[in-house]
């Protein structure tokens, strides 16, 4: 092999390693997508909240609702008055499924009819919703045959075409009734794109101008730092509504994913959360001397924002500790705006305490980045 090649190869090498900054993303962030990927992504779904209509109020209604409460991929939010309950808290995202007993559940099953329940069930997610139903209907269903059992046993083993149908479901699914898995990802892609594209092109935009050795020289100008930070993150903002408007138009025309909410509100949104992507690149900028540091510290942030947010997986299906951590994750909190502005049309009156949660995260971000950023240029 040509030696001026391998004199090359070492140098680089040597480089690399002498770069302390640069090691951790090289070893430890294949590690920690290894980690997330295994907790966060997996197929299973657990801690699906549900609520519950009983206007029977009797034994049977009790045992159903037990029997679901002691299943491990359920938790119960309690009774609620009637439909109309259930459908605010599945608007507000506290339930993924609401079950509606009617009145004369019971007197139905001790008369051979057909005992009817409706189920209404948040689509906004398809893979859930279609893994959370089966799993609730299952478990609904193992209740009807024991109603067919006691039947059989009460008939003397004869029973009438009307009488074998144990229950009868009247389905009801909200926001996406063709649990298209494209109207729960597309949405998400909008978060993705702000998140990734922002964030790195101002890490990058500042950082070239370390390389260049060009900050010395403006700095030597009337410019003051402040000026400079605001002149270099102010095309970022207006790139990222841009994206937002963009995807918006591809999601809708191309693949028909509705947009049922305020744009307006969505672009609202946007910039509060565009506050927490140019505070990351300005603090990339901050710990990076050249582009590649840059870049590999972007994805080094990034991956764990994306894989934390619930756009992979739902976070109720992480672990506990896991979950806690998502709080401090701005992506996650555009994730349920962005989702619940575009598939159920809600507005601030749901949405107000995920629009706080992102303020306070991005000012906090944003705040602390140009702090650091100022005293390097200091």
């Amino acid at each position: 092999m040509n030696t001026r090649i391998l004199a090359i190869a070492k140098k680089e090498v040597i480089q690399l390693f002498h770069e302390k900054r640069t090691l951790p993303m090289i070893f430890v962030l294949p590690v920690i997508m290894v980690v997330l990927f295994g907790y966060v992504a997996g197929a299973d779904i657990k801690n699906v909240k549900y609520a519950v209509v009983d206007r029977d109020r009797s034994a049977t209604s009790r045992e159903i609702v037990a029997k679901i409460e002691h299943s491990r991929f359920f938790i119960n939010e309690g009774l609620v008055a009637d439909e109309a309950k259930i459908g605010k808290l599945l608007d507000a995202g506290k339930i993924k499924i609401g079950l509606v007993i009617p009145a004369g559940f019971e007197r139905d099953i001790h008369s051979n009819a057909q005992p009817k329940l409706q189920v209404l069930i948040d689509g906004t997610d398809s893979n859930t919703a279609t893994i959370a139903q089966n799993y609730f209907l299952s478990i609904i269903n193992s209740m009807g045959q024991q109603i067919i059992n006691t039947r059989l046993a009460r008939m003397g083993g004869n029973l009438s075409p009307a009488g074998s149908a144990a229950l009868n479901f009247n389905y009801h699914v909200y926001y996406n009734p063709e649990l298209r898995a494209t109207y729960f990802m597309v949405p998400g892609v909008t978060v993705m794109v702000l998140l990734l594209i922002t964030t790195m092109l101002t890490a990058l935009s500042i950082v070239k101008e370390k390389e260049r050795g060009t900050i010395e020289q403006i700095m030597v100008t009337p410019v003051k730092s402040w000026e400079f930070i605001l002149g270099k993150l102010l095309p970022f903002p207006f790139l990222g509504m841009l994206d937002v408007l963009l995807v918006g138009l591809v999601a809708s025309l191309w693949f028909g994913v509705p947009i049922r909410g305020s744009i307006i509100l969505l672009l609202g949104c946007s910039a509060l959360f565009l506050m927490t992507t140019l505070g990351l690149g300005l603090l990339i900028s901050t710990i990076s001397s050249t582009q590649q540091q840059a870049m590999l510290s972007t994805m080094f942030i990034l991956i764990p924002n994306i894989l934390l947010s619930g756009f992979v997986s739902p976070i109720a299906n992480m672990p506990k500790a896991l979950q806690w951590l998502t709080f401090i994750v701005p992506a996650r909190y555009f994730i349920e705006i962005i989702r619940g502005i575009y598939l159920k049309g809600i507005g601030i009156g749901f949405l107000y305490p995920q629009m706080v949660a992102l303020a306070v995260i991005g000012i906090l971000i944003l705040a602390y980045s140009v702090k650091g950023f100022r005293k390097q240029l200091a």
